[in-house]
């Protein structure tokens, strides 16, 4: 089963996330859906993707504090096709963000 691989890059003056596919190997029937994972671990969605090569999110207002603090967490999961509530499908992977 095909699995994608992203890199995520965050516009702090606009509060917008970009995913970019490094692999694509979509598989049917299953959409990217990015992650904000709290200190305590629970994820916040950022919002739920599509097939584009170049994928951009309005960060959510109430998610913006956090994710511009140094050190946050980012995850990706593939989820059916309108995303999910909490995360359910494969976890592509998860990763720091590290401020430039």
């Amino acid at each position: 089963k095909g699995r994608n691989t992203y890199m995520a890059a965050v516009d702090d003056d606009a509060c917008t996330l970009v995913i970019m596919p490094l692999v694509k190997d979509p598989t049917p029937g299953e959409v990217p859906q990015v992650w904000l994972v709290a200190a305590d671990g629970s994820p916040h969605s950022i919002g739920v993707g599509g097939d584009a090569p170049m994928q951009a999110f309005a960060v959510p207002d109430a998610l913006r504090a956090q994710l511009l603090r140094e050190g946050q967490t980012l995850a990706i999961t593939m989820e059916p096709p309108g995303g999910s509530p909490e995360p359910t499908g494969f976890r592509i992977g998860t990763g720091e963000l590290t401020h430039l």
